[in-house]
């Protein structure tokens, strides 16, 4: 790949690039649907209900990627590199993600927004957390470790007081 070429420092600026880039499109990825359950005198007969939502969200996500996938194959002139042995954790992954975000539009129908969403954004590091320490071994040493705790206990901390300004 064309990364492949950038010297560690470009990787990392790449690599950062394409997190922050995420994470704007994360970000942002329920305000349609939300904006849509709060404005109903703009869209009458719109469903306030937001499981309502998770087909179309998920049917969206599906096109998409198909989209980026067809992109990938055709730069790969029609030969992808696929890695079988990602195949089944991804799919294990995905739907771990579909079952998260369809208990957030349930507790972001039954809670606000603003309480569901730093909740919902403080889990799925704490989880990578755990499967760096565990699976991978990424973080050794005590003092990685003692700044790991308490970065998580900041984390749940907040999230607890997001849950509890409701």
């Amino acid at each position: 790949m064309f990364f492949e070429k950038f010297s560690p420092l470009g990787k990392r600026i790449f690599g950062i690039s394409l997190a922050l880039v995420a994470g704007v499109f994360y970000g942002f990825s329920f305000d349609p649907a939300i904006y849509v359950i709060d404005h109903p005198n703009t869209f009458p007969g719109a469903p306030s209900f937001g499981l309502c939502y998770v087909f179309s969200f998920y049917t969206g996500t599906l096109i998409t990627s198909t989209i980026y996938f067809i992109i990938y194959c055709i730069v790969m002139k029609n030969k992808p590199k696929v890695y079988a042995e990602a195949i089944l954790p991804g799919m294990l992954s995905g739907f771990m993600w579909a079952v998260a975000h369809i208990s957030w539009f349930l507790a972001n129908s039954a809670l606000a927004q603003a309480v569901t969403f730093p909740i919902l954004s403080a889990g799925p590091p704490l989880i990578a957390s755990l499967w760096g320490i565990c699976l991978f071994k990424e973080i050794r040493g005590k003092k990685n470790f003692i700044l790991l705790a308490i970065g998580s206990a900041m984390t749940i901390a907040g999230a607890v007081c997001a849950g509890a300004s409701f």
